[in-house]
């Protein structure tokens, strides 16, 4: 039996813990046991504990709210907020992990957004599957392309950076035999995992490399109820503090439609209040599969998972994406023509924007032809492969051998 650590550190929502949860299952199949450490074990958390899975709260750097011109611009630029340009701090963070390693032994690590982790576990010599969207998981170039392509970034802020980067990396890794040239060394791991499709990829530039494939959950959640009549369906996946939240619920009081809106984190006493006639919310996640047999157009603040599984199903997306990696997930899928961002938060262009997803057929007729290209695509058979490696790696002789006599990286 292995022991499989999956880590989460930067990011919010489901998405990065849940989409695990198949390979997880498999996993345990298998006679492995799987600990997920978490940055946010309240809603991710519960349903894993749910399905039987240990739960540890992971060590993670504090978020705060960036002016105007705090903005990142590059991958480096967002390791350096969580503690990468600061060899002291970072210190601290890979003591609090190496704490976690030492209670849990783990065999592998299963990296999701978890930079110091990842650090944690190469400086340990273990063995580390990276899993990715594309956004967390940089291109292999130098430097690495700027993550707002539509302003003129300076390349040596880029640089800069990125150097930044690498010096914290060795003054910390050099005393333990770890030393990097370049920063995207630090995801020169075992296995990465990029869970997405080319089309889907923050990166219109990277190099050739293996799209493993979405990463997806259709199982975890309530049922969806429709409410009563002969509106068109429509699927809404959106957290209750984003600004569109509102608005939307205007929006959709004014078209002849029915809306199941599930909203993970409102409470059930405010879901009840806003639910009527048109429209049922439910105050956590819901069945994906369920909700989008019925659903003709999905809502989604650009999350990756429920974008994926809409166009797998042919569904049309209205988006309303709310930070930087979700911006450029809904810029990829505009390019598609399968999915399409109103100009503003108002109710009055929420009700446009959605009109015409309804109306003009050649959004739905995009999204279908995105669920052709992909028609073989099995979410749950990638999940096994996906099991099947981890559990290659996790019983590697010499890494094994290696982080059990700390003789540092695999």
């Amino acid at each position: 039996m292995s022991l499989i650590l999956v880590s989460w550190e930067i990011g919010a929502n489901y998405g990065h813990a849940l989409g695990l949860l198949p390979a997880a299952r498999e996993l345990r199949r298998r006679g492995h046991k799987v600990v997920f450490a978490l940055r946010d074990v309240r809603d991710a958390g519960a349903v894993l504990a749910a399905e039987g899975f240990a739960v540890l709260q992971a060590p993670f750097w504090p978020e705060r709210r960036l002016r105007p011109n705090e903005q990142p611009a590059s991958f480096a630029e967002i390791l350096g907020l969580f503690g990468f340009y600061n060899a002291k701090a970072l210190s601290s963070m890979l003591a609090a992990w190496d704490s976690l390693y030492d209670f849990v032994q783990p065999d592998i690590l299963v990296s999701s957004y978890a930079p110091v982790s990842l650090l944690a576990a190469r400086l340990r010599g273990i063995p580390v599957a990276l899993t990715g969207i594309g956004f967390e998981v940089p291109p292999d170039q130098s430097p690495v392309p700027s993550l707002r392509p539509w302003m003129k970034i300076p390349l040596a802020r880029l640089q800069a950076a990125e150097q930044r980067v690498v010096d914290t990396l060795n003054q910390l890794g050099k005393p333990r035999g770890f030393e990097v040239k370049r920063y995207r060394e630090l995801f020169n791991v075992e296995r990465i995992f990029l869970n997405t499709f080319r089309e889907f990829d923050h990166y219109e530039s990277r190099e050739p490399v293996q799209y493993d494939g979405a990463l997806l959950v259709d199982d975890a959640g309530a049922s969806p109820v429709w409410p009563d009549g002969k509106g068109r369906a429509i699927f809404a996946y959106l957290r209750p503090d984003i600004r569109e939240f509102r608005p939307l619920l205007d929006a959709v009081r004014s078209l002849d439609v029915r809306l199941v809106l599930a909203a993970p984190g409102l409470s059930p006493q405010a879901a009840a209040a806003l639910s009527d006639e048109r429209i049922s919310v439910v105050p956590g996640p819901v069945g994906l599969g369920a909700a989008l047999r019925q659903a003709e157009v999905v809502i989604s603040y650009a999350s990756h998972g429920v974008c994926a599984a809409a166009l797998l199903a042919g569904r049309p997306l209205l988006l309303l994406p709310q930070h930087l990696e979700q911006v450029l997930f809904a810029r990829r899928i505009a390019a598609l023509g399968a999915g399409l961002r109103p100009p503003d938060t108002q109710a009055e262009s929420i009700v446009k924007t959605l009109g015409r997803l309804l109306e003009e057929p050649a959004h739905t007729q995009l999204a279908q032809a995105f669920a052709e290209h992909y028609a073989d695509y099995r979410p749950q058979e990638q999940s096994l492969r996906m099991a099947a490696e981890i559990e290659q790696l996790a019983q590697t002789p010499l890494a094994v051998k290696k982080r059990r006599s700390g003789l540092g990286p695999a």
